[in-house]
């Protein structure tokens, strides 16, 4: 018996009445949950000052919520914001707009707030509550297990093993799907930024010099390097990995 039904059960028992437990209207849905790394060491950075870490998390909002507004499909986005982390959840149809959507957002925060996100794109039931207050169900289970256990790196990974069920492979026409070495699929947000905004190596490189991406990126990956801790070189490997990715495009960070 869930937490809905015992307070059923409980209210029912209270009045004499015996009553079914509420019924949860799930629907099948496209459910994204992206994470931002790096959030506790920017806590540990402000001490007593929340400021920075306040105004970076707006920033973040502001992405997904334009990103989700100017797609097209706005009136099928909806979104929430839970601490560090954020869900968007679609129709299955949005299947090529929320790939786009994430990998804009995902390179939106490495260039204009140099931080670095994870997260999944999976698909399940789900139902969400009114005003987009909250979104329950056991998709949102999966997507945060898949992110916590599967995503590791700075990647947003593509569940195809869900999405499948509800979509045929000649719908999806989003072509920034990779497998990693780990055999596991995620969302090329390099590749599709490079593309979609015309990028050649060398506006590649200069965007990422004008930002301090790559100065960034470098820093941090020594830092953490040099601290030694189990818990920092986990923090490396994901600038490690990130690093490697950008490799592959002709940006040498370290």
């Amino acid at each position: 018996m869930n937490e809905i039904e015992k307070k059923a059960e409980e209210w029912a028992a209270g009045t004499g009445k015996k009553v079914p437990p509420p019924a949860l209207p799930y629907d099948e849905k496209l459910v994204a949950f992206i994470d931002i790394l790096g959030v506790k060491d920017k806590v540990k950075e402000g001490g007593d000052d929340a400021a920075q870490i306040v105004t970076i998390m707006r920033q973040i909002r502001t992405y997904v919520e334009t990103e989700c507004n100017s797609s097209g499909k706005a009136e099928s986005l909806h979104s929430l914001q839970i601490g560090d982390g954020f869900f968007i959840v679609t129709d299955i149809q949005c299947i090529n707009e929320i790939c786009k959507i994430l990998s804009t957002v995902q390179w939106q925060v490495l260039i204009d707030s140099q931080m670095l996100l994870r997260g999944v794109l999976t698909a399940g039931k789900i139902a969400v509550g009114e005003d987009d207050k909250y979104f329950i169900g056991p998709a949102i289970i999966d997507a945060l297990e898949l992110e916590r256990q599967n995503a590791i790196f700075p990647r947003i990974i593509y569940e195809t093993k869900n999405i499948e069920q509800y979509i045929k492979k000649e719908d999806l026409k989003f072509k920034y799907i990779i497998e990693d070495q780990d055999k596991i699929k995620y969302l090329d947000f390099i590749g599709y930024s490079i593309d979609s905004e015309e990028l050649t190596g060398k506006k590649l490189n200069q965007l990422l010099t004008e930002k301090k991406v790559n100065e960034t990126l470098k820093e941090r990956y020594e830092k953490k390097i040099r601290e030694g801790k189990c818990e920092a070189k986990s923090a490396a490997q994901k600038y490690g990995w990130l690093i490697s990715k950008l490799a592959i495009y002709g940006i040498k960070v370290v």
